[in-house]
Parts: structure tokens; sequence; C-alpha cells
């Protein structure tokens, strides 16, 4: 039996489409976790798009797991309908909140979660808008602003900076870099931060792979992880997916 509350790590969910990720065949451990284990997937978890059937459906799914869910925005996401869920405050900071266990993170918040502190920065600029519809299926509320960016600062001094993982959707630009990708303007934001956490762990999403770019860096497709405080979890707690 699980004794004590766990955090995961998964990302690139894509509403029902890459969701297979956490059932119980890929994840099975969740059979014994319980609503104060959290999972936090790293953006483009589309649990809200366009506030009609398909949103419930998705969103009934996550309400039934035994864990709680913490949603990282990506930049396939429903902004309009993300924006119209309440603020509430859980894990110490600020959340929209759609279900008692299931939250959409907010920008720059910092979460206390199980033991370990958490600052989040969702968003990303989509590369694919050219083929979609503003406010349709794209929405510019996805990239990464100065607000965001204040809001991360002003909550790191109050933490003295002292935070144990920094969980985004975009990588930044060294990480685009590395895999050849132009950096973004949301790239850069997060560039910013990781420039004053050169210790802190980093983990996102958003490039459909799982790699260890660095000894800061890591970017999460496949791979569920549980957060530890030890960066050499990467072996050790990966649960490799079996695709459908």
């Amino acid at each position: 039996m699980i004794c004590h509350e766990f955090s995961w790590l998964v990302s690139d969910t894509h509403g029902d489409i890459d969701w297979s990720k956490l059932n119980t065949r890929n994840f099975p451990i969740q059979k014994e976790l319980t609503k104060d284990d959290v999972v936090i997937v790293a953006g483009d978890v589309a649990l809200c798009w366009q506030g009609k059937n398909d949103d419930k459906y998705i969103q009934k799914w996550y309400k039934e797991k035994n864990f709680t869910t913490l949603a990282v925005e990506g930049n396939h996401e429903g902004y309009d309908e993300i924006n119209k869920l309440p603020i509430v405050k859980k894990f110490g900071g600020r959340v929209r909140k759609i279900a008692d266990n299931v939250f959409y993170a907010i920008r720059g918040e910092i979460y206390e979660i199980n033991g370990k502190k958490v600052l989040t920065c969702g968003g990303a600029d989509s590369t694919d808008r050219g083929y979609r519809q503003e406010n349709i299926d794209w929405w510019a509320a996805e990239t990464i602003n100065q607000k965001d960016f204040d809001c991360a600062l002003n909550n790191l001094e109050k933490y003295n900076y002292n935070i144990d993982y920094f969980i985004t959707h975009t990588g930044g630009a060294e990480v685009a870099r590395t895999l050849g990708f132009m950096p973004t303007n949301s790239d850069k934001y997060i560039d910013f931060l990781l420039s004053a956490l050169p210790k802190v762990r980093h983990l996102c999403g958003h490039y459909h792979i799982d790699r260890l770019i660095n000894s800061q860096s890591r970017i999460l497709y496949n791979d569920i992880i549980e957060l530890t405080w030890y960066f050499t979890f990467c072996v050790k707690y990966d649960i490799i997916i079996i695709e459908n």
C-alpha cells in the first residue's frame, strides 16, 4: 500500500487524444493513490476547449481519477474557457478550479505540493497557428508575457528563490536551439527565469519527445516520473509508456 503522498509529472495529454498515458494500464500505481496524491500535466492538457460536451467528457474522466490533477497551460488550450474558471487557493497558491480534484495552474504561482515547492509558468507559442483560427482553436493568450514573468519574480522573492522544481510547457531558448527550433517570445521569458534559478530542476513538455537536455532541463512526453529530491530520478522512476 502507498503510505505517503506522491507527486507525479507527465505532459501533453491533448484532451482524449493522448490521455491513455494516464490509464490504469500505463499508470497502474494510480490504483493505490488518493486525492492527496497529485499528478501534474506539463501543458497541452486541453481540459477546456470550446465549453461544449467534449470538455465535460474529458473533465469527467479526470474528476473520476483517484488522484488530484494540476494542469499547467500549454499552447493547445481553450483560453477563453480557462479564464471563466473560478480562482481559488490550493497548494498555497492561486489555481483555477474545475473540480475538487482538477485544477489549472496560474502562471507564476508557486505551489507547495507534498513537501516540494513548485513554480509553474505555462504557455507556449504555437508554430501551427497559420493552420488555425484565432479564438476558435488557438488563442493569443497562449504566449507568456511580462505580467506572467513579473508574477513569477514576485513569488520567487517571497520564497527567497528557494524552490525545488520549475515546471513549464515550452522549454526556453537553450532547449529550443538544442532541438533545432527558433526560440519564441515565450521561450525568452522562460530563459530569464531559468537564469535566476540555476540550480533548480526544470521540467517541460511541448516537443513530443522524452529527453534529458542538460543537468537542469528535461523534456517529457510519454514518460511519467515521480518528483523526487534528486535529479537522478531520470532512470529510477520512469514508467515507460506502451503505445496503444
